[in-house]
């Protein structure tokens, strides 16, 4: 399980662009949106979540993504 990126392929075809981006993988993802942001003529991903973390070693959410999420394979897996 994870996560999609579907580009237009053709008129009537969306082709799964997912692995070869690196988005399958995104992490507690909640929406994405693309955008010109730095205005170099491409378009930015930007990948909304729902974590949020603290700027020190303390904070419980910062220690998720240092640990949990760092160390996590990066290939999905079916849940058991």
């Amino acid at each position: 399980m994870g996560n999609s990126l579907f580009h237009n392929a053709s008129k009537e075809r969306f082709a799964d662009g997912s692995a070869r981006s690196g988005t399958a993988m995104g992490r507690w993802a909640w929406s994405s949106d693309s955008w010109d942001f730095n205005h170099d003529g491409l378009s930015d991903l930007y990948i909304a979540n729902g974590m949020i973390s603290g700027a020190t070693r303390d904070d419980l959410n910062s220690f998720f993504w240092r640990q949990i999420v760092s160390n996590s394979s990066k290939e999905a897996k079916a849940q058991s």
